[in-house]
C-alpha cells in the first residue's frame, strides 16, 4: 500500500511540474479526458482507489490524521459526484479551463507540493 500511495504522490508531483512548465498541454488533456461520459466513472474510480489506498496507509504514515481526513474526503467526493452528474462536471471542467495560465500554474503549485507531501508523509 505504501508502495502504492507513493507512486500516487509521484504521478501527482509530475503533473504539477508539466502543469507549471507547459499548462496548455495539460488543460488540453484534462478537458479531453475528463470531459466525455467515461470521465466522470474514471474520476470516481481514481477518488475510490485513492481514498482507499491513503485509509490503507494512514496509521503507518508521519501524518495518519490528515491521510485518513483526505482518505475519507476522497470516497465522500467519489459518492457525490455521480449525484452531480457528468454536466455539471462539464460545465467545472469549462469553467476550470478558462482560467488563465497563472490560475492553472498556482493549481499546479498545489499538486506539486500534495505530491511531494504525499511522498514525504509516507517514507
Amino acid at each position: 500500500m505504501k508502495l502504492i500511495v507513493i507512486l500516487l504522490g509521484l504521478l501527482l508531483a509530475l503533473l504539477g511540474l508539466a502543469g507549471l512548465a507547459t499548462p496548455a498541454p495539460l488543460i488540453q488533456s484534462v478537458s479531453r479526458v475528463w470531459s466525455v461520459p467515461r470521465g466522470l466513472y474514471l474520476a470516481v474510480t481514481l477518488r475510490l482507489f485513492f481514498g482507499a489506498a491513503l485509509l490503507g496507509i494512514a496509521p503507518e504514515s508521519r501524518f495518519p490524521v490528515a491521510l485518513q481526513v483526505i482518505g475519507i474526503l476522497s470516497l465522500i467526493s467519489a459518492l457525490v459526484l455521480p449525484l452531480i452528474g457528468l454536466r455539471r462536471m462539464q460545465e467545472l471542467l469549462r469553467w476550470w479551463t478558462s482560467r488563465s495560465d497563472r490560475f492553472i500554474r498556482l493549481w499546479a503549485i498545489l499538486a506539486l507540493l500534495f505530491g511531494l507531501f504525499l511522498i514525504y508523509a509516507c517514507l
